[in-house]
């Protein structure tokens, strides 16, 4: 197994990197609390299940939040967020509403992973995120886009949230969990090594 990944990374590393790649981060967790009073999940999500996703974005999408220099806000449409509540899959739509929020303040630091307003599975998904939030303000020192999974050990709230509807907005349901695993994707680790070898060999 070693051989082969080690074979593959020097094939893969004859070719150039692409600039402004496509990211992906792996979530996973458990789900605290099932808001559904009308029962239109059915009962097939409860507190104690699992779930699980990924969140895929450019790392050239460009900071709209200029204004503030401590707040990046990088906003982007397209099928972004997979997501797994137990046993229900939601896939990825188009035409999703994406942002990536990252805040260095003086006082906390914050990063969420958030899209919002689509369809999937037969769900009007209102809002689904990943936000992580710091009060020590140590988890970053700028509020430049990621291009790795922050460190889950630097926030001491990792807070997991998904809204949505089926016919009607006024009778919502939702989830809640804890995160507990953020990390890239396999493929974006093998890219990373690729990376690495690539300037090796121009050493």
């Amino acid at each position: 197994m070693i051989r082969s990944i080690f074979l593959g990374l020097v094939v893969l590393s004859a070719a150039p990197l692409a600039h402004g790649a496509l990211v992906t981060f792996e979530f996973s967790g458990v789900i605290d609390t099932v808001g559904d009073a009308h029962d239109l999940l059915e009962g097939a999500v409860q507190p104690g299940d699992t779930f699980s996703g990924s969140y895929t974005f450019d790392s050239d999408t460009p900071d709209s939040g200029l204004e503030d220099p401590d707040i990046g806000l990088y906003r982007f449409t397209g099928s972004s967020m997979v997501l797994w509540l137990a046993d229900l899959e939601f896939p990825p739509a188009g035409g999703t509403f994406n942002v990536i929020s990252v805040a260095d303040f003086d006082v906390s630091d914050r990063f969420m992973m958030e899209s919002y307003d689509y369809e999937s599975a037969g769900f009007f998904i209102s809002q689904s995120h990943v936000r992580l939030e710091d009060p020590t303000a140590s988890a970053f020192e700028s509020d430049a886009l990621p291009t790795s999974p922050p460190l889950l050990g630097d926030f001491s709230s990792r807070e997991f949230f998904w809204s949505a509807y089926v016919d009607d907005p006024d009778f919502p349901f939702g989830v809640t969990g804890t995160v507990t695993s953020l990390t890239p994707e396999p493929q974006a680790l093998v890219l990373l090594l690729v990376g690495w070898v690539s300037a090796l060999r121009r050493l």
